[in-house]
């Protein structure tokens, strides 16, 4: 059996220090990360296995951190990790977490939603140490049972006004206003918005629209209704199989013209929305980004691919998911920390500026 001396003398360091970069307690944030994970790298090539009942005796911990994804990032019940925001949060969350010598456990709770014991019994079989949630606020149960439990977490993407709890976010604020600086410099006064409108729409997809709002009053821009188009209402019109999507662009840039209103740039939701008003512009002779410019969220492989290519604001979904597990890791390894404060962590990439804006026309 492979023992930590042998991994000590495999990556040319102390015991000591192979100890702590395999403990998965605070001693491991303190090392250098690549030296741990040359070490993990080293120890799994040895076929090193760790004791983890030890360890949990040794420091009332089971290792495990807990991912949970809401409904909104799920399939007939089951978590849905291959979209561009579940793998990408996913990717930084497992960064952290494994270089810190923790394990992750998907959790679904779907199956118990709605039968309050059986829901709890689902959370404290698991024995876990923290959860990181993505969607928390799409299902109050799962984060009503959370804080009674009192177990250490942390959501992502979601700033629930009426279910607080400490997050990590998109700064949106920023984002806006730089879509806006950029938009406004190259001339644009009358600019429009397809996205979520509806009271039903969670607290993370009203924000951008909110922030908006807010900013086009401060900077006195026009702004009226006509300047919406409610991307939840788009169904009705043409089928989709997702929310904020390329059906949500086509017929909501469609309503746009049809309004006749005098805009000149409008923002869409995500990238594919986006993708979607640009297809109906070409479909009507209107020309992006001379006539009418555009501007995206997400900086999705698509916005690249589009012509002309895409102005947008980058998710920092993989900063987001490492952001969020190292607070909960240094939360889970400061001796008798208090618990997490109910505040928003804000992230956040520049705006890509490509060919899809351009100076306003003359209206």
């Amino acid at each position: 059996m492979v023992n930590q001396r042998q991994i000590a003398k495999a990556a040319n360091v102390s015991i000591s220090t192979v100890s702590k970069a395999l403990s998965g307690g605070i001693e491991t944030q303190r090392l250098n990360p690549q030296t741990v994970r040359r070490i993990h790298d080293v120890a799994i090539k040895l076929g090193y296995q760790p004791n983890d009942h030890a360890r949990a005796l040794r420091t009332n911990r089971s290792g495990l951190i807990g991912v949970y994804f809401g409904m909104g990032h799920q399939l007939k019940g089951r978590p849905v990790i291959s979209g561009y925001v579940a793998s990408r949060v996913l990717d930084g969350i497992e960064e952290a977490v494994v270089t810190a010598g923790h394990d992750l456990l998907m959790i679904n709770f779907t199956h118990a939603l709605g039968d309050p014991k059986r829901l709890e019994t689902v959370l404290m079989r698991k024995q876990l140490d923290g959860l990181l949630a993505v969607g928390l606020s799409e299902t109050p149960e799962v984060y009503d049972l959370v804080m009674q439990r009192h177990l250490p977490t942390l959501a992502i993407e979601d700033l629930p006004s009426d279910h607080p709890a400490p997050s990590v976010v998109m700064d949106t604020q920023r984002a806006v206003h730089d879509v806006l600086e950029h938009l406004t410099e190259l001339g644009h006064r009358h600019i429009g918005f397809i996205g979520p409108l509806h009271d039903n729409a969670s607290a993370a997809q009203t924000r951008r629209l909110v922030e908006l709002k807010s900013q086009i009053k401060n900077r006195k821009l026009p702004w009226s209704d006509q300047h919406l188009v409610d991307s939840s209402n788009t169904n009705i019109i043409l089928p989709r199989k997702d929310n904020f999507c390329l059906q949500d662009g086509l017929v909501g840039m469609k309503q746009l013209l049809e309004r006749q209103a005098p805009i000149t740039a409008v923002i869409c939701y995500n990238d594919l929305v986006a993708a979607g008003a640009l297809q109906t512009l070409s479909q009507h002779h209107i020309h992006c980004p001379t006539q009418m410019s555009l501007v995206g969220f997400g900086n999705y492989d698509v916005a690249q691919c589009l012509w002309p290519d895409l102005t947008t604001v980058p998710y920092p979904l993989i900063e987001m998911g490492k952001c969020a597990a190292s607070l909960l890791l240094e939360h889970l390894q400061t001796p008798d920390a208090p618990p997490l404060s109910h505040e928003a962590h804000m992230v956040y990439s520049d705006l890509v500026i490509r060919q899809s804006t351009a100076p306003a026309k003359t209206v």
